[in-house]
């Protein structure tokens, strides 16, 4: 028991140990520097870093965001563009075939109205 009173009443080794904790809080802080690869981590270190550096990763989550929107809006443009140049190309086709054959479209427009009559379905747009 009186060791124990000694150590806590010896004044060299509590400074000696004030100082071990300053440097190993030091220590664990420069770590978690080189481990993150930040200079600011917490708003301890510098409160209006911190909150800066908060603004611009808001900022930069928001960009992001922005950024994958578009990207889906291009796939869908040219998804949609090449569907859209697939039906031109039937619509090209058609209209070759159709010069090529008047007489059957003539007959076809013919067997088309008088289906069209009979279900009753507007011809007239």
């Amino acid at each position: 028991m009186s060791d124990l009173a000694r150590v806590h009443t010896n004044i060299a080794a509590l400074r000696a140990y004030l100082a071990l904790s300053t440097i190993n809080d030091a220590i664990l802080k420069a770590a978690e520097r080189v481990s993150t690869g930040k200079s600011i981590n917490r708003a301890s270190d510098n409160p209006a870093g911190y909150y800066v550096m908060r603004l611009l990763q808001r900022q930069i989550g928001s960009t992001q965001g922005f950024n994958n929107n578009l990207e889906r809006g291009v796939d869908w443009l040219q998804t949609n563009d090449s569907k859209l140049s697939g039906i031109v190309d039937i619509l090209v086709e058609m209209n070759d075939l159709a010069s090529q054959h008047p007489e059957r479209v003539a007959e076809m427009t013919a067997m088309y109205a008088q289906w069209a009559k009979r279900c009753g379905v507007k011809t007239d747009l």
